[in-house]
């Protein structure tokens, strides 16, 4: 696990982590807030991203259940 707070890892840190690390698979999952008064709808629900073909399988169904589970949107899964 990278974190179990809210404090911020930066990008290169956890490039630097992952690979001491070498895990078989990283799952980043994000969950984002944003003021009422805005318009929500590009921020809402989940969204899984995947990064080589062999993640595209996990993203897919790692956002069917967490949007399932959780009662909310589910945006699908993209590559990043």
């Amino acid at each position: 696990m990278m974190r179990t707070d809210d404090s911020t890892v930066e990008l290169l840190d956890r490039a630097k982590r992952l690979s001491e690390m070498m895990p078989d698979l990283e799952i980043s999952v994000h969950h984002n807030s944003i003021d009422t008064t805005v318009n929500a709808s590009k921020v809402r629900g989940t969204l899984a991203l995947y990064s080589n073909a062999g993640g595209k399988l996990i993203a897919k169904k790692l956002s069917e259940s967490m949007s399932s589970s959780l009662g909310k949107l589910n945006r699908g899964y993209d590559y990043q």
